[in-house]
């Protein structure tokens, strides 16, 4: 794992909190994991904060979200909350990048059919509870298409 030469605390994810979502920053917050490209920290009980670990592939990462979330957003987040993340990725992104991200998001939704239906039968790399919610994912995303 790279290090940082900035140290992550809590006090500067508060900090940050403080600074960005005031609303947030009273929540508990505890350290969650440590990985190659982002630090998780647990916020209350249903929250997380991700931070980048300063690697080299962290800002290209980054790069990525901003251009692929707002595309993703409706079909992975409730309801609600998909306005909320477009209005932080302004400007929105091009139709392209709308079609890419639908492209890879029906193309995940599809795997997990798949491999869901493999958990029902039994096969080896099957997981039977993946089926139900791959596809809800799906519907979502031909809901949006139209």
């Amino acid at each position: 794992m790279t290090h940082t030469e900035i140290e992550i605390t809590a006090e500067l994810v508060q900090g940050l909190l403080r600074d960005q979502h005031p609303d947030l920053a009273d929540h508990p917050l505890a350290l969650g994991a440590l990985g190659w490209d982002n630090q998780l920290w647990r916020l209350g009980d249903d929250l997380a904060v991700r931070l980048p670990w300063a690697t080299r592939s962290a800002d290209g990462l980054l790069r990525k979200e901003h251009a692929w979330m707002p595309g993703l957003a409706p079909i992975l987040l409730p309801d609600g909350a998909a306005e909320r993340c477009h209005s932080a990725y302004r400007p929105a992104p091009d139709a392209a990048t709308l079609r890419r991200a639908r492209g890879w998001a029906a193309l995940r939704g599809l795997n997990g059919i798949l491999i869901g239906a493999a958990g029902d039968r039994g096969r080896p790399g099957g997981r039977p509870t993946w089926g139900a919610p791959a596809r809800a994912a799906l519907r979502r995303l031909i809901a949006t298409a139209r």
